[in-house]
């Protein structure tokens, strides 16, 4: 449990007899009144893992002079470690709520995790004993097929390889062997995200192209923000973008990415044919949008089935040609669309919790035979303070709460939907992690975790299509 105001010297407090007032506007259901972010850190195999918030409303005592809030926060740790607890007060009140408040600067603050009598802190670590990840447990798991395993960061030391495993050979599914499947992926900080129950498959943006997109996905359509522009910019030049092509290290690469083109790919809103993706014979329809709010209920202008048909027919790529043999760009075999991060950032909860069943019903009717996927909003919300003269506040749970109404609304409407969860993969991030990332104010990915929300949406797309194909196989 969690003191979010400290008081030592005061007597111990006594539950109020007093009503509890009601919540205020900005309260949202199954979300905590004040902001607390957690973090599990082992001491000796470097794991990071959070602590899920608070899903109880607090309990309110007052002792006459001071008002105590108390959370009961649940964690699970499945790795061996000597782990410590680190816990930071985000913001109270609802304040990580923003919507009608004056501006509040993002000013988190420590808090102790254990105090004696007197209102010191005192050491407290949690031992979980076990055999921890290697290369071998790690090559065990399964591929995985879905894009919201939970999992964690775990250093590649940990998965590297051993006399016997440098020995083995690596093959992929259709029993040819590629290079790019020995090794896991690492991020800047020399991480894999690993799943608890399989591990996702690495793909090459070549092996993607020729062994999934042109076999089970000629055809593919794109709605979203310029999270997804960033994603497709590394699909469609084989994961050129930012790596041979421009300076990586650039804070354009990492973050204001507008001035860095690519064939096909604008910077502006609207919509954009690629053909030939990354040198192949599928294509991809993408359509830069806004959010849904900013059309009011009625999405139809924007998705509606005819209307969108129409338009495809006319819409031609600013480069190339489409292959004279390639499937009708109104034929696609799988939707991708993002919704959260604008809808966060500009929009409020209830408009996009009025707006979101039409969309959905509008969706449904323009895509009604092939599977869909719901890209999550990053781990945090909006701008960091200060990064333009509109600042915006830094806040996890505000995103939070608009991916689970999304998911779950999804999920229950939405015959073969799939979740992309790419908010996983910032919020286990340890803490100069998360600060190397919130140094992004368009609140974009950094160039190493596209290459992980790629790969991951690779594997929701091949990974069961592939083990398919197998099993038919005589």
């Amino acid at each position: 449990m969690m003191e979010t105001a400290a008081a030592a010297s005061s007597p111990s407090p006594v539950q109020s007899t007093e009503p509890v007032p009601p919540l205020p506007p900005r309260a949202i259901r199954e979300f905590p009144q004040d902001s607390i972010s957690i973090t599990a850190v082992g001491k000796h195999y470097g794991f990071e893992i959070p602590v899920e918030h608070a899903r109880a409303p607090a309990m309110r005592y007052e002792d006459g002079t001071t008002e105590y809030r108390l959370y009961e926060f649940a964690v699970t740790l499945r790795d061996p470690d000597s782990y410590k607890f680190e816990a930071t007060l985000e913001y109270v009140n609802y304040e990580w709520n923003f919507e009608e408040d004056a501006h509040i600067k993002w000013s988190p603050q420590p808090l102790p995790i254990v105090v004696d009598k007197s209102g010191n802190e005192t050491d407290f670590t949690l031992n979980v004993k076990g055999k921890s990840i290697n290369r071998s447990t790690y090559l065990g798991l399964p591929f995985c097929l879905d894009g919201d395993h939970p999992g964690r960061w775990v250093n590649a030391s940990l998965l590297a390889r051993s006399p016997v495993a440098s020995a083995m050979v690596w093959t992929s599914e259709e029993d040819e062997t590629h290079e790019d499947l020995t090794e896991p992926l690492e991020d800047y900080e020399g991480r894999v995200w690993v799943p608890y129950e399989c591990r996702y498959r690495r793909w090459s943006y070549k092996t993607f192209r020729d062994k999934c997109l042109a076999r089970y996905h000629p055809v593919t359509h794109f709605w979203g923000d310029s999270n997804i522009r960033r994603a497709l910019k590394a699909v469609t030049t084989a994961g050129s973008w930012c790596r041979e092509w421009y300076q990586e290290d650039s804070v354009e690469c990492q973050c204001h990415d507008r001035s860095l083109p690519v064939p096909n790919i604008g910077s502006g809103y609207g919509e954009y044919l690629i053909p030939r993706v990354a040198g192949g014979n599928s294509t991809i329809y993408f359509h830069h949008w806004q959010r849904i709010a900013s059309w009011g209920r009625d999405s139809k202008p924007i998705m509606d089935k005819e209307g969108l048909r129409s338009r495809l027919k006319e819409l031609k790529p600013t480069h190339g040609t489409v292959h004279p043999n390639a499937r009708s760009v109104t034929e696609p075999s799988l939707a991708v669309l993002s919704l959260i991060n604008s809808e966060a950032s500009f929009g409020t909860y209830d408009t996009f919790l009025t707006n979101l069943p039409t969309f959905i019903a509008t969706l449904r009717h323009t895509y009604p035979h092939i599977p869909i996927i719901m890209r999550t909003g990053q781990h945090f919300c909006c701008h960091a303070d200060g990064a333009d003269e509109n600042p915006r506040r830094l806040s996890r749970l505000r995103v939070q709460a608009f991916n689970q109404l999304a998911s779950r609304m999804f999920i229950d409407r939405v015959p073969n939907s799939k979740i992309w969860d790419v908010h996983a993969l910032g919020e286990g991030l340890g803490r100069r992690g998360k600060e190397r990332v919130a140094g992004c104010s368009s609140n974009h990915a950094t160039r190493d975790l596209v290459e992980w929300e790629n790969l991951i949406l690779m594997n929701m797309m091949c990974n069961r299509e592939l083990a398919e194909e197998k099993s038919k196989k005589p």
